[in-house]
């Protein structure tokens, strides 16, 4: 069984749940597995780490005005995890076994989770 990433938005230091490496994919863009660069980018950036085989999963409204979040899955590549300050406060590699606090069920964050407890390697 391989371990999920997880990790705390910088703008929620005060809360002690774990989520989801997350970006943002400006209106306009597509979001499919033929810009699966911008994706890699993004985990990459915040958390140091490459992916891989990258798989779409699911999407929800973002609370915000002509929002979308789309929950992608993949597989670890290379890299340590070194997270960038000024987006992620905290991260780190869980097992079933030893898991942080996670968001509520209604989150995709949640979700995909939910799916890795059931489903993951």
């Amino acid at each position: 069984m391989k371990p999920f990433c997880s990790s705390m938005p910088a703008t929620s230091a005060a809360t002690t749940t774990a989520s989801s490496a997350v970006g943002v994919v400006d209106a306009g863009l597509l979001v499919d597995l033929a810009d699966a660069r911008g994706v890699e980018r993004e985990v990459h950036e915040e958390t140091g780490i490459r992916i891989k085989n990258l798989r779409y999963f699911d999407s929800q409204p973002w609370p915000y005005p002509f929002g979308l979040m789309v929950g992608f899955t993949a597989d670890y590549d290379s890299g340590e995890l070194l997270l960038q300050k000024a987006e992620l406060s905290e991260g780190g590699w869980f097992t079933r076994d030893m898991m942080p606090s996670i968001p509520d069920r209604a989150s995709i964050a949640r979700r995909l989770i939910d799916d890795w407890l059931a489903h993951g390697k």
